[in-house]
């Protein structure tokens, strides 16, 4: 997973990993966590957001990250809300899901994908 995650550090990843059938509202308290006096920790826009082998899930990003990467989703949905910091978004061998952008986006990349849906907020 390191590998898929590019220069970033472990610590500053959130992983999504095989999960099923679940909706999330994933702000800072959910991708940064807390810290020992159970404070939400400062967010810097540093988090890359992994999402791997998920099925029938949906999922609403309010926080800033650094970058989204999609592995092997099935019927998902994916809505971005919070700043994306590199404006990139890369999918890799999903199909049948949606990715509603509300947010600037300037490079997607969908390898190895079937049945992606793209929709862009208007300003």
């Amino acid at each position: 997973l390191q590998s898929q995650m590019g220069a970033g550090r472990a610590q500053d990843a959130a992983y999504f990993l095989d999960r099923a059938d679940e909706t999330l509202v994933l702000g800072d308290a959910e991708l940064m966590g807390t810290d020992e006096a159970g404070e939400i920790k400062a967010n810097q826009g540093k988090t890359t957001v992994m999402f791997k082998g998920c099925t029938g899930c949906t999922y609403t990003i309010t926080s800033m990250v650094a970058k989204i990467l999609v592995d092997r989703c099935v019927d998902c949905t994916f809505i971005f809300e919070g700043k994306i910091m590199t404006s990139t978004l890369e999918i890799y061998k999903s199909s049948s899901s949606s990715f509603t952008v509300g947010t600037v986006l300037k490079t997607v990349q969908a390898d190895l994908c079937s049945a992606i849906e793209l929709n862009f907020a208007t300003t």
